[in-house]
């Protein structure tokens, strides 16, 4: 697929909020709630017997909603059947991108790119704008994560670590920690395709906002870029601990100043105010927060 749209890269995101789609009253509050972006979700949170009603509901908003104020992404089911279905109804304008579950091969999302690229075609949608998040849920689908981060429609990948404990007959412990090398392996491969940062898990206990905090920091310092919620009391927390503090922003700029003067008098590195030494590596990182501050502070 060669065509400019699918190379634009979405702008990251610290918070999605995952709304049921059969809750026609959650869904309208959804893009208020403070979240980054929000995921209308077909799958997991809606009964077999209500597919047909939560589609249906998702459609219907998207159609009325051609330009929402947030990223909107549809997680749509990964049973062929179900799958067309949910495609044909929310491939829509306006539509950020569709999450896809229980990812395990390059072959999954490949299949889906085209059935994008028809149904963008009859819907005069510009051709590769609907992303897709590639929801890894198998023992395949991370060991193949490089691979699946490869597709030219890739936004970002996640781990769905419920699904895959189970597979793996894990028991992790609360924080998760046990997860670390596999939440590492997502991290490389999506750095090696040039996605963005990958997204964190949802947090199920979620009135305990304090074990909240203290996985999003750790996720956030791995290299995650932020975290699904599945509660809006969430929200605030996870916005905080994936965004910099003000001590971050101002050591950022101090680092990037100095750099910049040295480089004037044409130096390749020099040295921060505690006698650290500052590089292109170190003014790469600095950089990054700034970004990321200005788009926490600015809306995406």
């Amino acid at each position: 697929m060669s065509n400019t749209a699918s190379q634009r890269p979405v702008r990251a995101a610290r918070s999605f909020l995952y709304v049921p789609g059969d809750q026609p009253d959650m869904i309208e509050k959804a893009l208020h709630r403070g979240a980054d972006g929000v995921i209308f979700d077909l799958e997991d949170a809606v009964r077999s017997d209500m597919k047909l009603t939560a589609r249906q509901t998702v459609a219907g908003w998207l159609a009325r909603n051609p330009d929402p104020e947030s990223p909107v992404w549809v997680r749509i089911n990964a049973k062929s059947d179900l799958l067309a279905a949910d495609l044909e109804a929310v491939a829509q304008k306006g539509l950020t991108g569709v999450y896809l579950p229980k990812v395990s091969a390059p072959s999954d999302v490949e299949s889906l790119a085209l059935r994008l690229d028809d149904l963008e075609r009859a819907s005069h949608i510009a051709q590769g704008s609907i992303r897709i998040a590639a929801l890894l849920e198998t023992a395949d689908g991370i060991l193949d994560a490089r691979s699946i981060a490869r597709s030219p429609r890739m936004s970002h990948l996640s781990v769905g670590e419920a699904d895959l404990a189970a597979e793996l007959g894990m028991h992790p412990s609360p924080d998760g920690h046990e997860m670390d090398p596999i939440r590492m392996n997502v991290v490389l491969a999506s750095a090696s395709a040039g996605l963005n940062p990958p997204i964190g898990p949802v947090l199920t206990a979620f009135n305990d906002l304090t074990m909240l905090e203290s996985t999003s920091l750790a996720l956030f310092r791995m290299g995650y870029g932020g975290r699904t919620a599945v509660h809006p009391s969430q929200i605030p927390v996870i916005n905080t601990a994936f965004s910099p503090t003000k001590e971050d922003v101002e050591r950022a700029t101090e680092v990037i100043s100095r750099f910049d003067e040295a480089a004037r008098h044409g130096h390749a590195v020099t040295i921060d105010i505690d006698g650290a030494l500052i590089d292109e590596a170190i003014v790469r990182r600095a950089r990054r927060t700034i970004a990321t501050h200005e788009r926490s502070n600015h809306g995406h």
